[in-house]
């Protein structure tokens, strides 16, 4: 008899543990289909709004040229990307917003040289949520590959980017800074950008702060 309830037992509990995987597999998938929704939406709103956008205009800088991404740009732009922020580059939705809308919305630096100019800056920008509410448009990244950074290509990256969205109907630049990032800090405030909120980014365990420059 206690070995029919043992067997009977056994069997409950594979039967439990396959019931359980089943429902996390199906959380899983439901996971992933809200992801894949969620880049479908974040690609429609930003294309439909970035054809409002003027294009960006190049500008020399010293050696440098800082201009809007061209087609030909998008895999160094996203290489330095992903060597910049620890092998995370663009997704999919993001890769086909900036091949379609990259002289819009991707500030980046080239090196002038005899050769084949090089992209060694990128400022990124794109629209969300509360860029809506507020009419502004958020810079999600900004970074300089490590041999050319202390010679002020981000501030002038940046300032780039605050005569180009001006020409739009935008009413400002919005971003998120590390409270430890004092360097792009610094940047950002030479240009007018001002502390809206600091918070507890629970995600990256560390303070930011969000930062808006109305035009």
């Amino acid at each position: 008899m206690d070995y029919l309830v043992f067997l009977s037992s056994l069997g409950f509990f594979i039967y439990l543990k396959r019931f359980t995987d089943l429902i996390g597999l199906a959380i899983g998938k439901m996971k992933t289909i809200s992801s894949g929704m969620g880049e479908i939406k974040f690609f429609i709103k930003n294309f439909f709004l970035s054809l409002n956008l003027p294009m960006i205009t190049a500008q020399t800088y010293g050696d440098f040229v800082i201009d809007g991404a061209k087609l030909s740009d998008l895999k160094e732009v996203n290489y330095l990307v992903r060597t910049l922020k620890d092998g995370v580059g663009f997704g999919l939705s993001r890769c086909i917003l900036y091949t379609i809308a990259g002289g819009k919305l991707l500030v980046v630096t080239r090196r002038l040289s005899k050769s084949v100019p090089k992209v060694i800056g990128v400022d990124v920008f794109y629209f969300n949520k509360r860029d809506l509410a507020e009419n502004t448009v958020h810079e999600g990244f900004i970074g300089v590959e490590s041999t050319f950074q202390g010679r002020g290509l981000s501030l002038a990256m940046r300032s780039h980017a605050l005569e180009h969205f001006r020409k739009s109907s935008i009413s400002g630049i919005s971003t998120r800074i590390s409270v430890s990032n004092e360097a792009s800090y610094r940047s950002a405030a030479k240009l007018g950008f001002r502390i809206i909120e600091r918070y507890l980014d629970k995600n990256m365990g560390e303070e930011r702060c969000y930062l808006i420059r109305h035009f």
